[in-house]
């Protein structure tokens, strides 16, 4: 087909990191959050942008789980039994543990790691397993269908990965993006987020809770598919870290407050009914009811919800750390809320016999 063929053109596009990724991934691991990268580059490549991103540290350990002779549930089983015999993911799904470990086993390690070979070994290194850093799960597409086939082997997968610091998942297809967050997002109870660039991460970003798309050199997709878009992934850290932990802070001083104002005078006016008889008279002049609701419906929008900052931007970018504040649930939780309640009836009682008194 090619004989007598003259090229005119060509045309690429250049597929490299863009300026301070592995910073902001690095960043967003100090925060606490756990990351997940699926890619469609083969498993060599994939380990190298993992390296290059600060994924993959150059203290970490790194698990292959690939299509080979090997069952992939064979290969999920010998991980755990290697490198985390004590997480008792292999008694919570019935199948065989380890032997239990020797005294002198346990007085010579506390954490007892043997190097595991997948026949990758010029990949990871010889070193592999006895590194002092943590552990990177890397599967490819093939081994990934096999461990989304059924349930059984999903919670494995899923366990085995939660006990990893990172997750990288090479040639991967679209499709097996949306298991991947799915399962996550289904399986853990967590939020989720999936950031992409391009056309083939579309249907992985409306899969997730907060979709962000990056506009660049293929197309707008992506963007016109997400909830947030950025121009590039650095932008990622101030999405999350500043607008993210202020958004989280003011909606949960914010709902607190609405339960408040609410409270505040229904519960006056609720005992003002059982001090008259049930009369429906008011307890205020109605003028007072409706600036009631008119100001204080205002003022706490502009003032907390458009206004208010818990930490300066500059402190947050500076200190990724302070993010744990809105995953513990600091500001809103059943605790803090039946708090504020228990307060606002407390007031209420004050407030009562004073309107009853008044002329």
């Amino acid at each position: 087909m090619e004989r007598e063929l003259r090229l005119l053109s060509a045309t690429a596009i250049e597929d490299r990191l863009q300026d301070g990724v592995p910073e902001t991934i690095a960043d967003l691991k100090l925060a606490g959050i756990k990351i997940w990268v699926a890619t469609s580059d083969k498993l060599e490549t994939a380990i190298a942008i993992g390296r290059s991103t600060n994924l993959i540290a150059e203290e970490s350990n790194i698990l292959i789980i690939h299509n080979s002779d090997r069952p992939v549930q064979q290969q999920m089983i010998q991980a755990v039994e290697e490198f985390f015999p004590d997480s008792g993911i292999l008694d919570e799904h019935g199948l065989v543990t380890c032997a239990p470990k020797s005294p002198s086993t346990e007085s010579s390690s506390s954490f007892p790691m043997r190097r595991l070979s997948m026949g990758v070994r010029d990949i990871v290194g010889d070193d592999n397993g006895d590194r002092p850093g943590g552990f990177v799960l890397v599967i490819d597409g093939a081994a990934l269908d096999h461990a989304l086939s059924d349930d059984d082997h999903k919670a494995l997968l899923l366990r085995l990965a939660t006990q990893c610091e990172g997750v990288v998942c090479c040639r991967v297809s679209p499709l097996q993006k949306v298991f991947v967050v799915r399962m996550v997002k289904d399986g853990l109870g967590v939020m989720t987020l999936a950031i992409g660039d391009g056309a083939n991460n579309v249907s992985m970003i409306q899969a997730a809770d907060v979709g962000v798309g990056i506009g660049g050199e293929e197309g707008l997709q992506a963007v016109n598919s997400s909830d947030y878009a950025i121009a590039q992934f650095q932008f990622l850290k101030k999405l999350l870290l500043v607008h993210g932990h202020w958004s989280y802070a003011r909606n949960g001083i914010m709902i607190v407050n609405f339960f408040y104002k609410n409270i505040v005078c229904i519960g006056v006016l609720w005992w003002f009914q059982m001090y008259c008889g049930w009369s429906s008279a008011y307890a205020f002049e109605y003028t007072y009811l409706l600036f009631w609701n008119s100001f204080w419906m205002i003022a706490p929008v502009l003032g907390i919800g458009l206004f208010d900052r818990i930490v300066d931007a500059d402190v947050l970018m500076a200190f990724p750390e302070l993010y744990r504040y809105g995953r513990e649930r600091t500001w809103f939780s059943m605790k803090s809320f039946f708090i504020y309640m228990l307060d606002r009836v407390v007031q209420v009682r004050c407030i009562f016999p004073q309107v009853v008194s008044a002329p």
